[in-house]
């Protein structure tokens, strides 16, 4: 969700959340972020992104039987990628993407995150 103040760069907001589960850990990765899209040329909807946010480390284990330990931190995080708006009816395009987000230094623990998404998404742009 956001605007766009000219024809090449988009304003928005972004949530990127990815939740595993192995051998009783239970683990969650995410960011919300403000990004921006830069459009290089008019051409083809290909962009370049970037943004800047709030990233949360939290994992969930069981020690024992019916006893869970839980362990979470917050910290800055960061998302880099690329996609193309595909057109299919004004004022909608399909977008696939390639996302990289994680962690720079996240408060608590120190220890950070990193993440390749391969996304598929519905933009609708209304200027």
């Amino acid at each position: 969700m956001g605007g766009t103040p000219n024809r090449r760069f988009r304003l928005g907001g972004e949530l990127g959340y990815r939740l595993h589960q192995r051998d009783g850990l239970v683990t969650e990765r995410a960011i919300v972020a403000c990004t921006g899209q830069y459009y290089p040329t008019d051409l083809v909807g290909v962009f370049l992104k970037a943004g800047i946010g709030l990233s949360v480390t939290n994992e969930d284990w069981e020690v024992i039987p019916d006893v869970v330990a839980v362990g979470g931190s917050y910290g800055l995080g960061a998302t880099l990628g690329t996609g193309i708006d595909i057109p299919l009816i004004a004022p909608v395009s399909l977008t696939p993407n390639i996302d990289w987000f994680g962690t720079i230094g996240n408060a608590g623990d120190g220890e950070g995150y990193s993440l390749l998404l391969f996304a598929l998404g519905i933009t609708l742009q209304t200027i």
